[in-house]
């Protein structure tokens, strides 16, 4: 018996957090449906078939407005729900939760139609790989958008102290963000002076190193990088930082 089509509203791209689970989930839903077709703006309100809508945040927003016989939506949210939120998920056959804080979430909030799916690791491409050369340096990584969610207030206020203390440590980080809003919520931490100035992200970077009193000559700040060439980034550094202050969901990689 042939499969009903599945729609997929999903995001696009490789250089950020949705547009590599939207990846993931595409390439692993087409391993078990054999009809998978991304969402385009020129097609019907209504399909034949089931829809699985990402939701863009707290309110449960749609990435698209597609309706299908069958309603799914994915939900990855940092902050409380709104009515608006429970609202709409009376409106989805099952809300798929990123994380067991998340469906915690939807349970507590009387939204019981909902399951848990994690995002998990592309083991053909992330793997353990020989230990780092010893090079006289210890390499600490630390990744995610530059933004007080992250946490990087923090990473740059403990190794201010490790610089001050060793010679030999040096701090890798990917924190390019292309949102100057969410960087801006730095305004709020107790534990970096926050200046915003700088014609470009090295700059930027290089400037808030400075007011923080790091010696910036032991940081290296990458711009925007591909998540496939992340592994060898990684292999090059000895351990990583992540001190999120709230994720909803597990980083897939």
């Amino acid at each position: 018996m042939q499969q009903a089509p599945l729609y997929l509203a999903a995001s696009t791209g490789v250089n950020f957090g949705w547009g590599v689970v939207c990846h993931y989930l595409r390439q692993e839903l087409e391993k078990l449906y054999s009809d998978v077709r991304p969402i385009d703006e020129g097609m019907p309100q209504v399909v034949n078939g089931s829809v699985l809508q990402i939701f863009t945040d707290n309110d449960f927003s749609p990435l698209h407005n597609l309706r299908g016989s069958k309603n799914l939506g994915y939900a990855v949210f940092e902050n409380e729900l709104t009515a608006t939120a429970i609202q709409r998920s009376r409106q989805y056959d099952c809300i798929l939760a990123a994380s067991s804080w998340c469906l915690n979430k939807l349970r507590c909030n009387g939204i019981n139609n909902g399951d848990l799916l994690i995002q998990g690791v592309d083991q053909e491409r992330f793997f353990p790989l020989p230990t780092k050369p010893d090079n006289g340096q210890f390499v600490i990584f630390s990744g995610g958008k530059f933004e007080l969610r992250k946490g990087q207030d923090l990473v740059l206020r403990a190794f201010r102290i490790l610089q001050q203390k060793y010679r030999d440590m040096v701090l890798v980080n990917c924190w390019y963000n292309s949102w100057p809003d969410s960087i801006s919520l730095f305004r709020f931490s107790k534990y970096i002076d926050w200046q915003v100035s700088g014609n470009d992200w090295q700059e930027f970077m290089r400037n808030i190193y400075n007011k923080n009193g790091q010696d910036s000559s032991r940081i290296i700040t990458h711009d925007l990088i591909d998540n496939q060439n992340l592994k060898n980034l990684y292999s090059m550094t000895d351990i990583g930082v992540f001190p999120n202050r709230c994720e909803g969901a597990p980083t897939s990689c």
